[in-house]
């Protein structure tokens, strides 16, 4: 691993609609350096949203909801 990629996190995110409503699911990594081995954590979260949207609308709102986690998290390099 490089220099560059210590304390790195990443997020992967998704909103979907359907039949029943609409939900967002995030998946947020981060690593940790350690000499000759890369581990990985991984953090997920899904919710169901409260209110009628798009499909735009539900990605906006994870990306939104997925920053929020890692605000929270002192994540500082993204």
């Amino acid at each position: 691993m490089e220099d560059d990629e210590i304390g790195l996190w990443s997020m992967e995110f998704y909103g979907t609609i359907g039949r029943e409503g609409a939900g967002i699911g995030i998946w947020i990594h981060s690593s940790v350096f350690v000499p000759n081995k890369v581990l990985s954590k991984v953090r997920v979260f899904s919710y169901k949203l409260a209110f009628d949207c798009s499909n735009k609308e539900a990605e906006y709102e994870a990306l939104i909801a997925g920053l929020k986690v890692l605000r929270k998290l002192n994540s500082k390099r993204i």
